[in-house]
Protein backbone atom coordinates (compact mmCIF):
# COMPACT_ATOMS: atom_id res chain seq x y z
CA UNK A 1 0.00 0.00 0.00
CA UNK A 2 1.43 3.21 -1.40
CA UNK A 3 1.59 5.49 2.23
CA UNK A 4 -0.20 8.68 1.35
CA UNK A 5 1.71 12.48 1.52
CA UNK A 6 1.93 14.07 5.11
CA UNK A 7 1.19 17.62 4.99
CA UNK A 8 2.54 19.61 8.02
CA UNK A 9 3.09 23.22 8.84
CA UNK A 10 2.34 26.20 6.51
CA UNK A 11 3.02 23.67 3.50
CA UNK A 12 0.78 24.89 0.52
CA UNK A 13 -1.92 21.91 0.82
CA UNK A 14 -3.20 21.89 -2.66
CA UNK A 15 0.43 22.72 -4.28
CA UNK A 16 1.81 19.20 -2.13
CA UNK A 17 -1.95 17.78 -2.95
CA UNK A 18 -1.15 17.88 -6.77
CA UNK A 19 1.87 16.51 -7.14
CA UNK A 20 1.19 13.66 -4.35
CA UNK A 21 -1.53 12.34 -7.06
CA UNK A 22 -2.46 14.76 -10.02
CA UNK A 23 -6.04 13.16 -9.97
CA UNK A 24 -7.86 13.70 -6.65
CA UNK A 25 -11.49 15.00 -5.15
CA UNK A 26 -11.55 17.04 -2.61
CA UNK A 27 -14.12 16.63 -0.29
CA UNK A 28 -15.09 20.13 1.71
CA UNK A 29 -18.75 21.11 3.47
CA UNK A 30 -19.46 23.02 6.28
CA UNK A 31 -23.17 21.92 7.74
CA UNK A 32 -24.10 19.51 9.81
CA UNK A 33 -22.27 16.28 10.78
CA UNK A 34 -24.70 13.43 9.08
CA UNK A 35 -24.55 16.17 5.88
CA UNK A 36 -20.78 16.55 5.92
CA UNK A 37 -20.39 13.35 6.46
CA UNK A 38 -22.55 12.11 3.57
CA UNK A 39 -20.60 14.22 1.62
CA UNK A 40 -17.18 12.87 2.54
CA UNK A 41 -18.36 9.30 1.38
CA UNK A 42 -19.60 10.30 -1.81
CA UNK A 43 -16.77 12.05 -2.67
CA UNK A 44 -14.77 9.11 -1.38
CA UNK A 45 -17.46 6.72 -3.58
CA UNK A 46 -16.72 8.91 -6.69
CA UNK A 47 -12.92 8.72 -5.74
CA UNK A 48 -13.18 5.00 -6.12
CA UNK A 49 -15.17 4.64 -9.40
CA UNK A 50 -12.83 7.22 -11.58
CA UNK A 51 -9.40 6.34 -9.95
CA UNK A 52 -8.70 9.42 -7.98
CA UNK A 53 -7.30 10.29 -4.37
CA UNK A 54 -9.70 11.68 -2.17
CA UNK A 55 -8.89 14.41 0.27
CA UNK A 56 -11.00 15.62 2.96
CA UNK A 57 -11.18 19.03 4.03
CA UNK A 58 -13.26 20.43 6.39
CA UNK A 59 -11.35 23.68 7.15
CA UNK A 60 -12.86 25.93 7.76
CA UNK A 61 -15.26 24.41 9.61
CA UNK A 62 -17.38 25.58 12.51
CA UNK A 63 -17.27 22.95 14.78
CA UNK A 64 -13.64 23.89 15.69
CA UNK A 65 -12.57 27.27 16.77
CA UNK A 66 -9.00 27.69 14.49
CA UNK A 67 -10.28 28.11 11.06
CA UNK A 68 -6.95 26.35 9.99
CA UNK A 69 -7.51 23.40 11.39
CA UNK A 70 -8.95 20.48 9.42
CA UNK A 71 -12.08 19.52 11.60
CA UNK A 72 -12.25 16.14 10.25
CA UNK A 73 -8.66 15.46 11.60
CA UNK A 74 -9.35 16.27 14.51
CA UNK A 75 -12.91 14.40 15.22
CA UNK A 76 -12.48 11.17 13.02
CA UNK A 77 -10.35 8.61 11.64
CA UNK A 78 -10.02 6.82 8.67
CA UNK A 79 -7.39 4.29 7.25
CA UNK A 80 -4.84 5.34 4.73
CA UNK A 81 -6.18 3.56 2.19
CA UNK A 82 -10.05 2.30 1.70
CA UNK A 83 -10.93 -0.16 -1.65
CA UNK A 84 -7.97 0.98 -3.45
CA UNK A 85 -8.94 5.33 -2.84
CA UNK A 86 -5.83 6.68 -1.16
CA UNK A 87 -7.62 9.06 1.63
CA UNK A 88 -5.46 12.45 2.70
CA UNK A 89 -6.63 14.04 5.98
CA UNK A 90 -4.27 17.39 6.57
CA UNK A 91 -3.82 18.57 10.28
CA UNK A 92 -4.06 22.00 9.06
CA UNK A 93 -4.67 23.76 5.88
CA UNK A 94 -3.21 27.15 4.94
CA UNK A 95 -5.42 29.98 4.08
CA UNK A 96 -4.80 30.42 0.11
CA UNK A 97 -5.90 26.49 -0.20
CA UNK A 98 -8.65 27.13 2.64
CA UNK A 99 -10.27 29.77 0.03
CA UNK A 100 -9.64 28.30 -3.30
CA UNK A 101 -11.43 24.94 -1.37
CA UNK A 102 -14.67 26.58 0.04
CA UNK A 103 -15.31 28.97 -2.10
CA UNK A 104 -14.28 27.79 -5.43
CA UNK A 105 -16.77 30.39 -7.34
CA UNK A 106 -15.03 33.60 -6.90
CA UNK A 107 -12.55 33.17 -9.57
CA UNK A 108 -12.72 32.39 -13.27
CA UNK A 109 -9.08 31.95 -15.04
CA UNK A 110 -10.11 33.80 -18.23
CA UNK A 111 -10.00 36.98 -16.21
CA UNK A 112 -8.15 35.59 -12.86
CA UNK A 113 -5.40 33.16 -13.43
CA UNK A 114 -4.99 30.90 -10.55
CA UNK A 115 -2.11 28.34 -10.37
CA UNK A 116 -5.21 25.73 -9.84
CA UNK A 117 -6.57 25.96 -13.05
CA UNK A 118 -7.43 22.03 -13.03
CA UNK A 119 -10.19 22.42 -10.68
CA UNK A 120 -13.68 21.22 -12.41
CA UNK A 121 -15.28 23.95 -10.97
CA UNK A 122 -13.46 26.45 -13.58
CA UNK A 123 -14.90 24.42 -16.18
CA UNK A 124 -17.70 27.34 -17.14
CA UNK A 125 -16.81 30.37 -19.12
CA UNK A 126 -18.41 32.89 -17.22
CA UNK A 127 -17.74 33.53 -13.61
CA UNK A 128 -16.50 36.86 -12.07
CA UNK A 129 -14.59 37.36 -8.22
CA UNK A 130 -17.40 37.48 -5.88
CA UNK A 131 -16.39 40.92 -4.08
CA UNK A 132 -16.19 42.47 -7.36
CA UNK A 133 -19.55 42.01 -8.03
CA UNK A 134 -20.87 44.05 -4.75
CA UNK A 135 -19.59 47.22 -7.34
CA UNK A 136 -21.92 45.74 -9.85
CA UNK A 137 -25.37 46.47 -11.29
CA UNK A 138 -28.16 44.18 -9.97
CA UNK A 139 -28.32 42.38 -13.40
CA UNK A 140 -24.84 41.18 -13.24
CA UNK A 141 -24.55 40.17 -9.66
CA UNK A 142 -27.86 37.82 -10.97
CA UNK A 143 -26.25 36.42 -13.50
CA UNK A 144 -22.87 35.43 -11.30
CA UNK A 145 -25.63 33.77 -9.05
CA UNK A 146 -27.19 32.00 -11.59
CA UNK A 147 -23.89 30.92 -13.12
CA UNK A 148 -23.09 29.37 -9.64
CA UNK A 149 -26.07 27.57 -9.25
CA UNK A 150 -26.09 26.05 -12.21
CA UNK A 151 -22.46 24.55 -11.84
CA UNK A 152 -23.09 23.49 -8.12
CA UNK A 153 -26.07 21.62 -9.75
CA UNK A 154 -23.62 20.40 -12.64
CA UNK A 155 -20.35 19.33 -9.99
CA UNK A 156 -22.98 17.25 -8.06
CA UNK A 157 -24.59 15.45 -10.56
CA UNK A 158 -21.71 14.55 -11.97
CA UNK A 159 -20.07 13.25 -8.69
CA UNK A 160 -23.71 11.36 -8.19
CA UNK A 161 -23.47 9.64 -11.57
CA UNK A 162 -19.82 8.67 -11.46
CA UNK A 163 -19.02 10.90 -14.80
CA UNK A 164 -15.35 10.78 -15.84
CA UNK A 165 -13.88 14.03 -16.63
CA UNK A 166 -10.85 15.36 -18.02
CA UNK A 167 -10.18 17.75 -14.88
CA UNK A 168 -7.37 16.85 -12.46
CA UNK A 169 -9.26 18.02 -9.62
CA UNK A 170 -12.70 18.07 -8.36
CA UNK A 171 -13.70 20.10 -5.63
CA UNK A 172 -16.97 18.49 -4.39
CA UNK A 173 -18.77 20.76 -1.79
CA UNK A 174 -22.41 20.11 -2.84
CA UNK A 175 -25.24 18.18 -0.52
CA UNK A 176 -25.21 14.86 -1.35
CA UNK A 177 -27.39 11.90 -0.16
CA UNK A 178 -27.30 8.10 1.01
CA UNK A 179 -26.92 5.23 -1.52
CA UNK A 180 -25.96 1.53 -0.53
CA UNK A 181 -22.47 1.94 -2.34
CA UNK A 182 -21.46 4.42 0.37
CA UNK A 183 -21.63 1.73 3.07
CA UNK A 184 -17.75 0.72 3.30
CA UNK A 185 -17.26 4.54 3.95
CA UNK A 186 -18.96 4.26 7.31
CA UNK A 187 -17.46 1.02 8.16
CA UNK A 188 -14.17 2.19 8.30
CA UNK A 189 -15.28 5.56 9.86
CA UNK A 190 -14.22 6.00 13.61
CA UNK A 191 -14.79 8.83 16.01
CA UNK A 192 -11.18 9.62 17.78
CA UNK A 193 -9.83 7.91 20.71
CA UNK A 194 -11.26 10.56 23.15
CA UNK A 195 -14.31 10.51 21.72
CA UNK A 196 -14.69 6.30 21.95
CA UNK A 197 -13.64 6.61 25.43
CA UNK A 198 -17.11 8.23 26.05
CA UNK A 199 -18.49 6.20 23.51
CA UNK A 200 -17.49 3.27 25.40
CA UNK A 201 -17.85 4.60 28.93
CA UNK A 202 -21.78 5.70 28.39
CA UNK A 203 -22.43 2.00 26.93
CA UNK A 204 -20.68 0.13 29.67
CA UNK A 205 -23.27 2.32 32.26
CA UNK A 206 -26.22 2.13 30.65
CA UNK A 207 -26.54 -0.39 27.60
CA UNK A 208 -24.65 -3.40 29.35
CA UNK A 209 -27.14 -6.26 29.82
CA UNK A 210 -30.86 -4.19 28.40
CA UNK A 211 -32.09 -4.21 24.85
CA UNK A 212 -31.75 -0.88 23.52
CA UNK A 213 -34.11 1.25 22.11
CA UNK A 214 -32.16 4.42 20.44
CA UNK A 215 -34.78 7.79 19.34
CA UNK A 216 -33.01 10.43 17.40
CA UNK A 217 -35.39 13.56 17.25
CA UNK A 218 -34.62 16.04 14.91
CA UNK A 219 -36.54 19.52 15.93
CA UNK A 220 -37.37 22.26 13.82
CA UNK A 221 -39.30 25.09 14.84
CA UNK A 222 -41.22 26.70 12.19
CA UNK A 223 -40.01 30.36 12.63
CA UNK A 224 -36.43 28.86 10.67
CA UNK A 225 -35.61 28.80 6.90
CA UNK A 226 -37.98 26.47 5.32
CA UNK A 227 -36.20 23.02 4.60
CA UNK A 228 -37.43 19.36 3.89
CA UNK A 229 -37.89 18.77 8.09
CA UNK A 230 -40.49 21.84 8.68
CA UNK A 231 -43.20 19.60 7.20
CA UNK A 232 -42.90 17.35 10.00
CA UNK A 233 -42.87 20.28 12.75
CA UNK A 234 -46.09 22.28 11.66
CA UNK A 235 -47.81 21.16 14.31
CA UNK A 236 -45.10 20.92 16.91
CA UNK A 237 -47.88 18.72 19.54
CA UNK A 238 -48.72 16.27 16.90
CA UNK A 239 -45.32 16.11 15.76
CA UNK A 240 -44.25 15.08 19.95
CA UNK A 241 -47.18 12.54 19.42
CA UNK A 242 -45.76 10.89 16.98
CA UNK A 243 -42.37 10.74 18.38
CA UNK A 244 -44.04 9.07 21.15
CA UNK A 245 -45.93 7.06 19.04
CA UNK A 246 -42.74 5.74 17.58
CA UNK A 247 -41.04 4.79 20.86
CA UNK A 248 -43.88 3.40 22.13
CA UNK A 249 -44.13 0.82 19.01
CA UNK A 250 -40.05 0.27 19.78
CA UNK A 251 -40.61 -0.99 23.37
CA UNK A 252 -43.65 -3.23 21.68
CA UNK A 253 -40.78 -5.19 19.66
CA UNK A 254 -38.84 -5.83 22.67
CA UNK A 255 -41.25 -6.25 25.04
CA UNK A 256 -41.01 -8.26 27.88
CA UNK A 257 -37.12 -7.93 28.22
CA UNK A 258 -35.53 -5.21 30.17
CA UNK A 259 -34.78 -2.02 28.03
CA UNK A 260 -33.42 1.32 28.29
CA UNK A 261 -34.35 3.92 26.01
CA UNK A 262 -31.17 6.65 24.35
CA UNK A 263 -32.78 9.49 23.49
CA UNK A 264 -30.76 11.89 21.17
CA UNK A 265 -32.16 15.75 20.25
CA UNK A 266 -31.21 18.94 19.65
CA UNK A 267 -34.34 20.99 21.36
CA UNK A 268 -34.25 20.62 25.02
CA UNK A 269 -38.07 21.76 24.78
CA UNK A 270 -38.43 17.88 22.97
CA UNK A 271 -35.56 16.46 25.79
CA UNK A 272 -37.90 17.40 28.54
CA UNK A 273 -41.15 16.30 26.76
CA UNK A 274 -40.30 13.29 26.29
CA UNK A 275 -38.26 12.30 29.16
CA UNK A 276 -41.10 12.93 31.31
CA UNK A 277 -43.18 10.11 28.86
CA UNK A 278 -40.93 7.61 29.38
CA UNK A 279 -38.95 6.16 32.67
CA UNK A 280 -36.41 4.62 31.32
CA UNK A 281 -34.90 7.67 29.23
CA UNK A 282 -31.37 8.41 29.41
CA UNK A 283 -29.43 10.71 27.41
CA UNK A 284 -26.15 11.99 26.38
CA UNK A 285 -25.22 15.73 28.64
CA UNK A 286 -24.90 18.07 26.27
CA UNK A 287 -25.44 22.04 26.66
CA UNK A 288 -28.65 23.25 24.54
CA UNK A 289 -29.08 26.36 22.92
CA UNK A 290 -30.95 29.39 23.70
CA UNK A 291 -32.49 30.42 20.07
CA UNK A 292 -35.15 27.97 19.36
CA UNK A 293 -35.33 30.06 15.51
CA UNK A 294 -31.57 28.41 14.99
CA UNK A 295 -30.32 24.99 14.83
CA UNK A 296 -27.94 23.32 17.66
CA UNK A 297 -25.18 23.24 15.28
CA UNK A 298 -25.30 26.68 13.95
CA UNK A 299 -25.75 28.24 17.86
CA UNK A 300 -23.45 26.12 19.23
CA UNK A 301 -21.15 24.55 17.35
CA UNK A 302 -17.41 23.84 18.64
CA UNK A 303 -19.40 23.35 22.29
CA UNK A 304 -21.52 20.33 21.21
CA UNK A 305 -19.20 18.89 18.51
CA UNK A 306 -18.01 16.12 20.61
CA UNK A 307 -21.46 15.06 22.25
CA UNK A 308 -22.84 15.06 18.90
CA UNK A 309 -20.27 12.28 18.00
CA UNK A 310 -20.72 10.64 21.01
CA UNK A 311 -24.78 10.78 20.31
CA UNK A 312 -24.33 9.85 16.52
CA UNK A 313 -21.88 6.54 17.51
CA UNK A 314 -24.70 5.42 20.41
CA UNK A 315 -27.58 5.49 18.26
CA UNK A 316 -25.69 2.78 16.37
CA UNK A 317 -25.38 0.83 18.72
CA UNK A 318 -29.48 0.17 19.62
CA UNK A 319 -31.30 -3.10 18.54
CA UNK A 320 -33.87 -0.46 17.25
CA UNK A 321 -33.32 3.09 16.41
CA UNK A 322 -36.41 5.36 16.07
CA UNK A 323 -35.98 7.93 13.83
CA UNK A 324 -38.33 11.73 13.26
CA UNK A 325 -37.58 12.92 10.38
CA UNK A 326 -36.53 9.56 8.92
CA UNK A 327 -34.88 11.36 6.35
CA UNK A 328 -32.38 13.20 8.76
CA UNK A 329 -28.88 12.79 7.88
CA UNK A 330 -27.75 12.33 11.20
CA UNK A 331 -29.64 9.44 12.33
CA UNK A 332 -28.49 8.00 8.91
CA UNK A 333 -24.99 6.33 10.23
CA UNK A 334 -26.95 4.73 13.00
CA UNK A 335 -29.60 3.30 10.49
CA UNK A 336 -26.97 1.39 8.83
CA UNK A 337 -26.59 -0.72 11.83
CA UNK A 338 -29.27 -0.61 14.43
CA UNK A 339 -30.91 -3.86 14.69
CA UNK A 340 -34.22 -2.59 13.45
CA UNK A 341 -35.18 0.82 12.48
CA UNK A 342 -38.80 2.77 12.71
CA UNK A 343 -38.90 5.87 11.05
CA UNK A 344 -37.43 4.63 7.35
CA UNK A 345 -41.40 4.34 6.01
Amino acid sequence: MTTPVRFQGNRMFLRSLRKANPRVVVSYRDAGFGDNLLAAANAWRYARDTGRDLAIVWAPSRYVADKSVNAFAQLFDLPESLEGVRIHVPPRVDSLSRRRIAYPEDYVLLYFPHPYQSCLYYAHRFCLHAPYLWRMSDRLSDRYRQCRSRRRLDIEERIRSGAVVGRATVVANGCFGPTPALKPFFDALRPKPPAQALIDAFARQHFAGKRVIAAHVRYYDKKMLASNHTRYWIDAEEALRECVRRIRRAVSKIEGDEHVIFLATDSNWVHQRLSSQFASVVTYGKTFGTDSTRELHVQLPVETAQATIVEMFLLAQSHVLVRYPGDSWFSYYASLYAGAVIGDE
